[in-house]
């Protein structure tokens, strides 16, 4: 129902992300899930994202029950030398919506696993419990367990590869296509004018 945008509130909810999101860059959604996002469980994660900010756009989301604890993560963040992030419509807008656009998923243990995999997203699951909890109930096509900054990152760079190969053969097909098209037009219009 929700992918694609072919219903009115999809398409009003894509449209206030694309208004707020303006970037050309990856986008990775981070979900964060309440009694597990202190600097220590996550320190792997946010020293990705303090050494990545200006490569890809991130993504915060609070779980629904950590609205409250908003001013803390952002404090946790800072600390942590992390100052470029959204975190207002990644945590405001629809779930849907934000991984209908984004490209990379990443939890210590959050379930939106589940949803990311329903909209062909990725998800890099960050601790042991994530991944005991999570793996059986998800294809391993769609998670990858990393647990250091350094596997976290490498497996970034994993998926936004593998998504850029297929967008490049996806264009490929389409250049293709219309090439033969073109061809296709060009010659009944040719033979047309001969006769």
């Amino acid at each position: 129902i929700w992918q694609g945008g072919k219903y009115d509130w999809s398409i009003k909810y894509a449209k206030l992300f694309h208004d707020k999101i303006e970037t050309l860059h990856p986008k990775i959604l981070l979900t964060l899930s309440w009694d597990v996002c202190d600097e220590k469980t996550i320190h792997s994660t946010l020293k990705v994202i303090a050494d990545t900010q200006k490569k890809y756009t991130w993504l915060i989301r609070l779980h629904p029950s950590m609205l409250s604890e908003k001013s803390a993560i952002e404090s946790m963040l800072k600390i942590n030398y992390i100052y470029i992030y959204e975190m207002e419509i990644a945590s405001s807008l629809p779930l849907f919506t934000i991984l209908d656009n984004v490209d990379v998923h990443i939890t210590h243990s959050s379930s939106t696993v589940i949803e990311a995999a329903y909209f062909g997203v990725k998800s890099i699951i960050t601790s042991e419990y994530g991944w005991a909890l999570l793996s059986e109930q998800i294809e391993n096509r769609f998670i990858i367990k990393a647990y250091t900054s350094t596997e976290i990152n490498d497996s970034i760079n994993l998926i936004i590869a593998s998504k850029s190969k297929k967008r490049i053969e996806i264009y490929e097909k389409s250049l293709l296509v219309n090439i033969k098209d073109i061809a296709r037009t060009f010659t009944t219009n040719t033979i047309s004018t001969f006769l």
